[in-house]
């Protein structure tokens, strides 16, 4: 996703999270209020660690933003669809290794268990 429509995705996932304003959330979020008009504007990529602290206060999954963001590509984006297992960065980070791989699924299973908590 290109840089100005992640910031509107950002912008409209604030509003639907009850803030009001870029101060609100940057506030809330312990952001700056100009890294989130930067990113909502389009004119700054946000980092992992960004969207990290983001996530927790759009209600939205991490994995979400990491693949908004275009760190992450889907496995109906790869283009050989036959190794699936595979996860590819984007050519900032190339592929993982197995080590990385295997650390981010342990990542990815606490996520999608932070998250099931929440909804309960």
């Amino acid at each position: 996703m290109e840089a100005k429509k992640l910031g509107t995705y950002i912008a409209k996932l604030r509003k639907e999270s009850g803030f009001k304003s870029q101060r609100q959330l940057a506030e809330a979020s312990g952001l700056s209020n100009g890294t989130i008009a930067r990113i909502e504007n389009g004119t700054q990529k946000p980092s992992m660690e960004t969207l990290s602290t983001l996530s927790k206060h759009l209600k939205v999954e991490l994995i979400d933003l990491y693949t908004n963001a275009g760190y992450l590509l889907e496995a109906n984006d790869l283009r050989d669809n036959s190794d699936k297992k595979k996860v590819y960065f984007d050519d900032e980070y190339g592929e993982i290794t197995e080590e990385e791989r295997q650390e981010l699924a342990k990542h990815l299973k606490y996520l999608r268990w932070q998250a099931e908590q929440n909804k309960n």
